[in-house]
């Protein structure tokens, strides 16, 4: 069951990373008549990524809430460290996006989608 959800979290994911840089490249563009209508794009696009990966979110905690006590122990260390290549900060560098844990890829898509609200606003 848990493959499944990871499997629909890691495409997700991958559409986060690429909503993100495309809003940011559009943000950081000399502001032109079609401005608006790409961000606007971006944004609805990041809505539904972020609210797919909060479902995807819910049912993983739902399918480790119903398993044994074991077994609930290794999923939920899988939970905590995905996606597996999930780094640290090393030699003051920060970590890509792409492999920083899923809720924090999923409040960075939070972020950038409040900062497309606010340039559509100053438009």
């Amino acid at each position: 069951m848990s493959g499944r959800i990871r499997r629909g979290l890691t495409t997700v994911l991958e559409s986060i990373q690429a909503y993100t840089k495309n809003a940011t490249q559009i943000m950081n563009e000399d502001v032109d008549e079609t401005t608006a209508e790409k961000l606007g794009l971006e944004k609805a696009n990041l809505e539904s990524a972020i609210a797919l990966i909060a479902e995807l979110d819910d049912k993983w905690g739902s399918y480790i809430d119903g398993l044994d006590a074991p077994q609930k122990m290794a999923e939920e260390s899988v939970y905590m460290s995905f996606p597996h290549k999930a780094g640290r900060f090393e030699d003051g560098k920060e970590v890509p996006l792409s492999q920083r844990h899923f809720l924090d890829q999923n409040q960075f898509a939070r972020e950038v989608l409040n900062m497309i609200k606010e340039t559509i606003k100053s438009l």
